[in-house]
């Protein structure tokens, strides 16, 4: 096959010791092999740091960056920085691949004419039960294709797919990150819901990976997305906020979109999400925050 990109595995590592070989693994065992693998070990204080030695020791395609605890965000700017790859795929160190799926990836990359982005799919891992379960069907290609990237951006917020903006849903040409300067805000909780729909926006091609390729572990006992703190929720609320009064103000959109686009952002993600996953003994607190987001996306 001519002309298969090499892809940049960007891994941020924290204290993911008993889950970080499964990851790796997942990566070298594929059916193609043209890639390498960023560990950026984020100030672990478990033995992530020296598994993540022990792989690069054996395996030249493996780099290791050891740096202080910065967040998530902040790990995958140095990944991205030092990415030598055609094209990034971000996991988590407790989350792993498909079996041989890497080789469709790269064909559809070649498919699809080297496309800013490509859009996706994953399995949630119930690791007590044993079961994968897709988080969503395949993408309706007549929602994509041939379609500005607000349309696009549109269909994803829809509820026939969940989850967009996990930036390990997705598969990013590194040369367009670069050039637009799609950078994570540094130690920001749900960093990537601020920068995905970014990049969607900022895209001018789109391609689809209809099998899932990524394996997300659900519910796994002290992993970020577990703890539902105060403020990861205000921040949910915060970056809701700024997007519908982005939405509000862009001249570009039609008002068709538009309203579907902020009714979503309103009904579902702070309506919906949001309010779910605060503890019933907490919510009276959570009341000021509601009404200042409510001040804020008003005109």
């Amino acid at each position: 096959m001519q002309n298969i990109p090499k892809i940049s595995f960007i891994i941020p590592v924290y204290n993911v010791e008993h889950y970080l070989n499964q990851c790796i693994d997942s990566i070298l065992n594929q059916n193609f092999n043209n890639f390498e693998i960023i560990l950026v070990n984020d100030g672990s204080t478990d033995s992530s740091g020296d598994i993540c030695n022990k792989y690069a020791d054996n395996d030249s395609r493996i780099k290791v960056i050891h740096q202080k605890n910065g967040g998530s965000g902040n790990a995958r700017n140095t990944g991205i920085r030092v990415a030598a790859g055609e094209y990034i795929i971000f996991m988590d160190g407790d989350d792993f691949l498909v079996e041989n799926i890497l080789k469709l990836i790269a064909e559809t990359i070649d498919d699809n004419n080297h496309a800013d982005v490509l859009l996706g799919r994953i399995l949630y891992y119930f690791e007590d039960d044993n079961i994968k379960v897709p988080l969503f069907g395949k993408y309706n290609i007549a929602k994509i294709k041939n379609k500005d990237s607000i349309h696009i951006l549109a269909y994803l917020f829809s509820q026939e797919v969940d989850r967009f903006w996990s930036v390990w849903n997705h598969v990013f040409r590194k040369k367009f990150i670069l050039e637009n300067d799609l950078f994570f805000k540094p130690g920001e909780h749900l960093e990537d819901f601020r920068l995905v729909p970014e990049i969607i926006l900022k895209s001018s091609s789109f391609g689809v990976i209809q099998e899932p390729f990524y394996v997300y572990r659900k519910n796994r006992l002290g992993a970020k997305t577990t703890n539902k703190s105060a403020l990861r929720t205000i921040t949910w609320f915060n970056i809701c906020a700024e997007w519908i009064k982005r939405f509000r103000v862009t001249e570009s959109i039609d008002n068709k979109c538009r309203k579907f686009l902020i009714d979503k952002l309103v009904d579902m993600y702070v309506g919906g999400f949001t309010w779910d996953i605060i503890p019933k003994d907490r919510k009276m607190r959570f009341s000021p925050s509601l009404d200042r987001f409510f001040e804020r996306i008003s005109v």
